[in-house]
């Protein structure tokens, strides 16, 4: 049984490596950029059959928008390749790394469910990419025996992370003992998951075979102003929050409903808060 993850360096990854258990480890294919090229078919092709792959977790992407056309080739690409390998080899288990963006936002805090309408904000190519990824992956798996799982992921923070430019200013005020900044009132609300939660995430799926989409989040809503007000009561400075004026706020909500995953047995761990905590000790090694 051996066991393939794309994207196995990344952020997401390089956690589930650290937890996965060793009747996957013991085979698990964890092949870098320079040894494996997802958007050749044929050398593709060459290592499912070298490596007898039964299962496929695929989180490898690019997710730079300002490279729009090298982002929607290479990340389309490569999954319509793993995803027609797969099913050609016999693979039993697809899971594919999806985005909350495939929802869009509202202006209410009703929870998304994964039966609700997906509506993708059409300037945000990274999530294009994923909604058109998922009706990819439904149309090649549907009434086959492979077994394929989407899970949506929410809003990942954590230590050491790239992405999220809101969590690292509000993480380097504190260790800088700098005043926070809020722009306008603070409104936009995500679903915040904390990286070990979404490792947890994965694992989970695989161990239990999930069939389907399901989505990963805490099924909590957190406002840019509760992180403000968080990262306030947790820092050494006692300056008042700096409140900035800005012409047109981001007030939309994005708030998954857990309650399909968390059926299957899985359930965050971590609060925003105490997450918040763990990247400012993380930091302070």
């Amino acid at each position: 049984m051996a066991l393939l993850i794309t994207g196995a360096a990344g952020y997401v990854g390089s956690h589930i490596l650290r937890i996965l258990p060793e009747e996957y480890r013991k085979d698990c294919l964890t092949p870098s950029i320079e040894e494996i090229d997802l958007s050749d078919y044929d050398s593709l092709s060459a290592f499912f059959e070298k490596n007898k792959v039964t299962k496929v977790m695929h989180l490898a992407a690019m997710i730079d928008n300002s490279a729009k056309r090298e982002l929607l080739l290479f990340n389309l690409t490569a999954l319509y390749n793993l995803a027609k390998l797969s099913l050609q080899y016999g693979v039993k288990q697809f899971i594919m790394a999806s985005t909350n963006n495939v929802y869009g936002g509202r202006d209410n805090m009703n929870p998304f469910r994964e039966d609700d309408k997906r509506n993708p904000y059409f300037g945000n190519d990274y999530g294009l990419t994923k909604y058109l990824g998922e009706l990819l992956v439904e149309d090649i798996f549907k009434g086959t025996e492979t077994k394929y799982t989407i899970l949506r992921i929410g809003d990942i923070y954590g230590p050491n992370q790239r992405a999220s430019a809101l969590i690292k200013g509000v993480v380097s005020n504190i260790q800088n003992n700098s005043p926070q900044k809020l722009y306008g009132k603070g409104e936009r609300v995500r679903d915040y998951i904390y990286i070990d939660d979404v490792a947890r995430g994965f694992v989970h799926a695989l161990q239990n075979d999930l069939n389907g989409i399901y989505n990963l989040g805490t099924g909590v809503g957190t406002s840019v102003r509760e992180i403000v007000s968080v990262a306030e009561s947790i820092s050494p400075c006692k300056e008042s929050t700096i409140h900035v004026k800005v012409e047109k706020e981001d007030t939309s909500k994005v708030v998954l409903d857990v309650t399909n995953l968390k059926s299957t047995g899985y359930q965050s761990e971590v609060g925003f808060d105490e997450g918040l905590k763990r990247i400012i000790k993380e930091g302070s090694k």
